[in-house]
């Protein structure tokens, strides 16, 4: 399965509540309740990027981070990156972490 027929099966509230997440935050991790699934991050590609643009996303190129945290396993982002820097998408995952405790 592709990260375009997975986002093609959600439910088009999934898919535009995922596009109005990153065009307002300019990121958005697999933790944060907005559609996004670690399946989604790891199969991440340009068709995925084209869906969400289809959808309303109006942001810069979207590429993917992740971490593994030893309390919660893997967490996963897709993010702006002309808004966020990798660095700083990096440390929201390490927030988002930090919450989840």
């Amino acid at each position: 399965m592709t990260v375009l027929q997975i986002l093609q099966d959600c439910n088009p509230v999934i898919i535009q509540l995922l596009a109005s997440k990153l065009n307002s935050l300019s990121i958005v991790s697999d933790k944060d309740e907005a559609g996004l699934s670690s399946t989604i991050v790891k199969l991440w590609s340009s068709d995925g990027e084209q869906y969400l643009r289809d959808h309303g996303y109006i942001g810069g190129e979207i590429k993917i981070c992740g971490k593994f945290f030893n309390e919660h396993g893997a967490i996963y982002a897709l993010y702006d990156s002309l808004a966020i820097e990798f660095d700083d998408a990096y440390r929201y995952l390490e927030s988002v972490n930090s919450r989840e405790l």
